[in-house]
């Protein structure tokens, strides 16, 4: 189970992921990436996959969600 919210796309924190592994890391980036969901936390640690377009994630405000 990647969705961790109803109606959400993949884990927004993959520290809920089961298995915790490679495979389930990699296909949870993927998904959100595909949905233009560049953010991606692991526990404290923030992940960003570069969508080399601009899809509104770098706003300021959508910024300041992941400096709190």
């Amino acid at each position: 189970m990647l969705s961790t919210v109803k109606g959400a796309i993949g884990a927004e924190d993959m520290i809920k992921l089961h298995p915790l592994e490679e495979e389930t890391l990699l296909n949870n980036l993927e998904r959100r990436f595909k949905a233009e969901l560049v953010y991606t936390y692991i526990g404290d640690i923030v992940v960003s996959v570069n969508p080399f377009k601009r899809t509104g994630n770098s706003t300021a405000e959508v910024q300041q969600k992941y400096v709190e």
